[in-house]
């Protein structure tokens, strides 16, 4: 996901998104723990995303304040 991307989406689409990629991380966390999935990597790339799209959301919040 590129961060150009996720800055022209408004903030109800950032919050949907965040909420997407954490159900997506539960349920690879849970495949990786009962052997399922041995994609790591994809878990890593993940976490990155949601870093990604919760900085763009307090970046805004704090747009808005002022």
């Amino acid at each position: 996901m590129d961060t150009k991307e996720l800055r022209k989406l408004n903030m109800k689409e950032l919050e949907e998104k965040a909420a997407n990629i954490s159900v997506e991380m539960s349920k690879l966390y849970f495949d990786l723990s009962s052997g399922k999935s041995k994609n790591v990597a994809k878990l890593k790339a993940l976490r990155k995303d949601l870093a990604r799209v919760k900085t763009i959301i307090s970046e805004l919040r704090i747009i808005n304040e002022k």
